[in-house]
């Protein structure tokens, strides 16, 4: 088989991955499908209504038509339990998206849970960044601290040159002026560090949903 042929499978093959990825349901399933059941699934998992335009596409192929009918019924079952604070909480803490589906009567009360949620996930997301910050950064001092000492090292050897130290006095007090820059950074991002921890506290502390 010629390279042009394998390469042209290998495509073929790959795009037959990718529908089948994309396919929200598989033969058998469209072929046994329970509309109802499969709406209160997508339902439960605050998908939105036009999910079912992916279950058609899917079963086309099978010539299976979805019952919207059944379907919108179990999916609004399905958001009776999807559209509860605690639920909007988990939804919230894990960082994941509303995709605006609860209706005007329960969509309070998950919101009230999701944006609690989101503000531990932010805060959680905020202490995180902070610690690979003020890991980075320590790490960097070290550095500049370890070529100091290099330097001085060098400064005090015998048969240097009056213009190699000239040169190396003037490196020192620039790695000095550095290393304080670096310092008060890191001093900096402790504070923050104690801020986000204790807000997490709070949070944690005064959270309604666990």
């Amino acid at each position: 088989m010629s390279i042009s042929a394998v390469m042209r499978l290998v495509g073929l093959l790959f795009l037959a991955l990718l529908v089948n990825g994309c396919a929200t349901l598989g033969k058998d399933e469209c072929l046994n499908a329970n509309w109802e059941t499969i709406g209160y699934e997508d339902g439960t998992r605050g998908l939105e209504a036009s999910r079912i335009g992916k279950h058609r596409s899917a079963c086309a192929k099978h010539s299976v038509t979805p019952d919207l009918e059944r379907y919108t019924q179990g999916r609004e079952h399905g958001l009776e339990e999807y559209c509860k604070s605690s639920v909007g909480y988990n939804v919230g803490v894990r960082g994941s998206r509303y995709l605006n589906v609860c209706p005007a009567y329960s969509e309070r009360d998950f919101l009230a849970g999701y944006r609690y949620g989101q503000d531990i996930y932010k805060t959680q997301s905020q202490l995180r960044s902070l610690k690979n910050k003020l890991k980075s950064k320590v790490t960097e001092l070290d550095e500049i601290i370890q070529e100091m000492g290099l330097k001085e090292e060098e400064l005090i050897q015998t048969g240097v040159s009056p213009l190699r130290r000239a040169k190396l006095l003037e490196e020192l007090i620039s790695l000095s002026a550095k290393i304080e820059d670096y310092e008060a950074m890191i001093a900096d991002l402790y504070d923050q560090i104690d801020e986000a921890d204790a807000e997490l506290s709070y949070l944690q502390a005064q959270n309604p949903y666990q």
